[in-house]
């Protein structure tokens, strides 16, 4: 009997084919079914001489991240068959292979398998919506973050790292309304931001114009005790000019040589332009 299970996620219909071709070295066994993959040709599920999950799981990583594909889905399969279950690290790293194969839908399977099993981590999410905005867009990935329970209070499983995900997926698009939905959520859930994610934040926030939101993300980095790096300092010193807050520019370039930072050319223009400004303002209003 064939079980199929269709999972809808956005776009995405993924097929459960629990089909299998049991062999013990060369010899099929009484169950003999057969397994579809998107791997060319068929993964076999062996009999297992080895029984402990550790091991085989320490199998299933290494022969992932040597990107032998099939050799670490017919252990995987073979381990689920047996009624063994492959740890965390090896499931992540044969999710990454497999994407890194270009192999969206046998991923699906294994990432099914871990919710199923409720072995995920962050980085499984997040492995999982890169691969889908990659491939379906964005749109598709928010919509799975969404059912994923993105923005819930009890979404124990997931991290910063999912977030910060999610957050890059939307800035490709020049989307800042999500990210700054994010934002509220990890400060409403706990989570408090990397360096990544108030770079992420302040870039987007600046991009689509949305000064007012990139200085409230700069501060709370700055308040939690996180040290901006380049690329966030030439955005707020970028935005500082364009909205007239001098002396706050001037600051940060300040801070940025005391750092040892090279402001870029964009940065020193757009400075120099509204030093320019202030001293011709200044000068204007001693001569009234």
């Amino acid at each position: 009997m064939i079980l199929i299970l269709c999972l809808h996620w956005g776009n995405i219909v993924v097929k459960q084919d629990c089909d299998f071709e049991l062999k013990s070295g060369s010899q099929p066994l009484a169950v003999s079914k057969k397994l579809k993959m998107v791997v060319d040709g068929e993964i076999r599920v062996h009999f297992l001489e080895e029984r402990n999950e550790e091991i085989l799981s320490r199998r299933v990583l290494m022969l992932s991240r040597s990107n032998k594909v099939r050799s670490a889905l017919e252990i995987y399969e073979s381990m689920k068959f047996s009624g063994l279950r492959p740890n965390v690290h090896a499931c992540n790293s044969l999710l990454s292979c497999l994407l890194r194969n270009e192999l969206l839908d046998d991923a699906l399977r294994v990432f099914v398998f871990m919710r199923t099993n409720e072995i995920t981590s962050g980085h499984s999410y997040s492995l999982i919506l890169k691969a889908i905005a990659n491939v379906q867009g964005f749109d598709s990935a928010l919509n799975m973050f969404v059912e994923f329970g993105g923005y819930s209070r009890a979404k124990k499983d997931f991290d910063v790292l999912v977030y910060n995900t999610m957050i890059s997926v939307c800035g490709r698009v020049n989307n800042w309304i999500e990210p700054e939905k994010i934002w509220r959520s990890m400060q409403e859930n706990g989570y408090i931001g990397t360096r990544v994610t108030y770079s992420l934040l302040v870039c987007i926030f600046v991009r689509c114009n949305r000064n007012d939101l990139a200085l409230d993300a700069y501060y709370e980095m700055i308040q939690i005790g996180l040290k901006p790096g380049d690329d966030i300092m030439q955005a707020v010193i970028g935005l500082c000019t364009k909205e007239g807050k001098w002396d706050l520019a001037l600051n940060l370039f300040q801070c940025m040589l005391d750092d040892r930072l090279k402001p870029n050319q964009i940065c020193c223009n757009a400075l120099i332009n509204s030093l320019r400004k202030s001293w011709k303002s200044k000068a204007g209003i001693q001569g009234l």
